[in-house]
């Protein structure tokens, strides 16, 4: 039976998706929910997620061939079989990191996620090879993720022994993950994972941008707070603009901006006439040489020999871009081709 014909076309631009003076008036009415209910969301983040995977195991999102693409360092590496040392935030079930591996040969991964359902799932997957890949069940807003990388603890964590040293890293993916914690939260992760990269090591970012469809759909009594909302199966999104993501990175002084765009791509399925906005927030960011002061890593991180020389992995200029029943369709396709 033939499936309906849908069509992406993706644009890069300075400035987020247009909405019309309705939505934006209605996005603005919308209350934001109880604060001990926002609460409770939060406490209890990585019970639904683990759920989510509990419901929908390996089927929910595509495997992410386009990384390669779109971020010109990964690809550079694959080409020429460089060996680098790769950390995937928020890897999923595998969508992401799997197909890296594939490509390089010697690609050395780390994958953590906060659900221990989604490492489990990663861990069963037949390209999954201790030695090549580690998994590990990390809470990026609570954990050190270096350490954690490396432990046992019964609880969906790393069984190789095996863990990231600080500085060691090379590549950062942090797709769809950052959405998911709190603007309060999110300092925390960004400092964990500048403690995993060497200097001049990358963070390849993408996720949900300010006027995304999904945005837009959401009903009265699923706000959080501006731009942040909670899913009906309790996950949170929030949905960023560039220059509060890039502000995020660059406050500390840990990272430098080399690239943030919004990536803009309009689902059209032909066969009943629809149509999803879909707009996020695609970057790279560079870490810089500056360590968090009272960071007991720093100076572990310090005798890493000119590490950004030494990664061996060729310099590139980064182009991301040049660089009802009819609403269950729709969101269908979109959420589908959205990762």
């Amino acid at each position: 039976m033939a499936t309906a014909s849908v069509e992406e076309v993706e644009t890069f631009s300075d400035h987020p998706h247009e909405i019309s003076p309705e939505e934006l008036a209605r996005l603005a009415a919308d209350k934001p929910i109880r604060a001990y209910l926002a609460g409770k969301f939060e406490s209890d983040a990585k019970r639904h997620w683990d759920i989510f995977y509990r419901n929908h195991r390996t089927n929910f999102f595509k495997d992410r061939h386009w990384l390669e693409r779109e971020f010109e360092p990964l690809g550079i590496a694959a080409r020429n079989k460089t060996p680098a040392v790769l950390l995937e935030i928020g890897c999923g079930v595998g969508n992401a990191v799997f197909p890296l591996l594939a490509s390089n040969p010697s690609l050395r991964a780390y994958a953590c996620d906060l659900s221990p359902r989604a490492v489990d799932h990663v861990k069963a997957h037949e390209a999954y090879a201790e030695g090549r890949c580690t998994a590990f069940q990390c809470d990026l807003t609570a954990d050190d993720l270096c350490s954690k990388s490396s432990s046992d603890d019964g609880g969906g964590s790393s069984s190789s022994g095996e863990g990231i040293t600080p500085g060691t890293v090379d590549f950062c993916t942090a797709l769809f993950v950052l959405s998911a914690m709190s603007l309060t939260q999110i300092p925390a992760a960004i400092r964990n994972v500048a403690r995993a990269l060497k200097p001049g090591g990358r963070v390849f970012f993408r996720d949900y941008a300010i006027h995304d469809h999904a945005q837009l759909r959401f009903k009265p009594g699923h706000k959080i707070s501006d731009n942040f909302y909670v899913r009906q199966d309790g996950t949170r999104a929030y949905y960023f603009r560039a220059e509060e993501l890039s502000a995020l990175f660059t406050a500390e002084g840990l990272f430098e901006e080399q690239s943030v765009v919004y990536a803009s791509r309009k689902t059209v399925n032909k066969k009943e006439g629809l149509t999803a906005a879909r707009t996020f927030v695609q970057a790279t960011f560079v870490r810089s040489g500056v360590f968090p002061t009272n960071d007991a890593d720093a100076a572990a991180v310090a005798m890493v020999p000119e590490a950004a020389k030494k990664a061996g992995i060729e310099e590139a200029s980064e182009s991301e871009g040049g660089g009802g029943a009819r609403a269950k369709k729709i969101e269908a396709t979109a959420t589908a081709t959205a990762n």
